[in-house]
């Protein structure tokens, strides 16, 4: 952690902080020296770089010892062409991220995903009214994951650009057939198969969130009740129990008919 005096600016309309040794301010900026640069407060709505970056403006004359360039630790940036070092930094927005499962109608996760098209939307109300701020469709085929994002394909399903200040709240519905948000424990069908949805931690505020990232697992439970896979002895007995119901029927109808003489 950095140590020795702090130094604090704030960037002006365009952005930007200038540190010098100017005639208006106390002479302590000296070459060959480390310094660190680290963000205090956020824009707005952006969230915080906790990280600090280590830099040193090297005048090799100034040097007592030619071998003291080596001296510096390898996360020090070292700025030999100038006597000014430029430092950009970048504010991002929040972000969330969707893990999605499958679970058979026994209540066991599922190794792999169910093949289909799932879409999911993210809204600022919890009764997912309205259109969606953003969308994003998983493309699940054998063995093949395709992500998309607003009809892009995408290297993840992430919300991106997310408001974190504390008062706001982001919801993430999957999408029935009609494009409307299927709330907790509700039903959506996709390519013929029925799931029931439900949502690990809806209502997420990224403003109180770590790095304002955060994920949200949306699980669909097989609603329908499959007959085992062929092979072996699996669906035999269901065959047998249906002839027999059959022969059953069959028995009792002619029983039937001889107590009333064949008629």
């Amino acid at each position: 952690e950095p140590v020795g005096e702090k130094y604090r600016k704030i960037t002006d309309e365009n952005g930007e902080a200038v540190f010098s040794n100017s005639s208006k301010e106390k002479r302590w900026m000296e070459f060959n020296t480390i310094y660190c640069i680290k963000e205090e407060v956020a824009p707005l709505g952006y969230v915080k770089d906790d990280t600090s970056y280590y830099f040193a403006i090297i005048n090799e004359k100034k040097l007592e010892n030619p071998n003291d360039k080596g001296k510096y630790p390898e996360n020090v940036h070292l700025e030999y062409s100038s006597p000014q070092y430029v430092y950009t930094a970048y504010n991002r927005k929040g972000e969330i991220t969707i893990d999605k499962k499958f679970m058979n109608a026994s209540d066991e996760l599922m190794e792999r995903p169910v093949d289909g098209i799932y879409q999911f939307g993210l809204y600022d109300n919890e009764n997912g009214n309205g259109k969606p701020l953003q969308t994003i469709t998983i493309r699940y085929n054998k063995d093949s994951i395709v992500y998309e994002k607003d009809g892009m394909v995408v290297g993840t399903p992430t919300f991106t650009n997310l408001d974190v200040t504390d008062s706001k709240k982001y919801y993430v519905f999957e999408l029935d057939e009609n494009q409307k948000a299927v709330l907790e424990n509700q039903f959506v069908t996709v390519d013929g198969k029925t799931f029931k949805v439900s949502y690990s931690n809806n209502g997420i505020q990224i403003g109180n969130v770590p790095n304002g990232k955060e994920t949200i697992t949306i699980t669909n439970k097989n609603a329908h009740f499959f007959l085992p896979g062929t092979g072996g002895s699996g669906t035999m007995w269901y065959y047998i129990i249906g002839i027999s119901l059959i022969c059953i029927s069959f028995i009792g109808y002619s029983l039937k008919k001889k107590i009333n003489g064949g008629k």
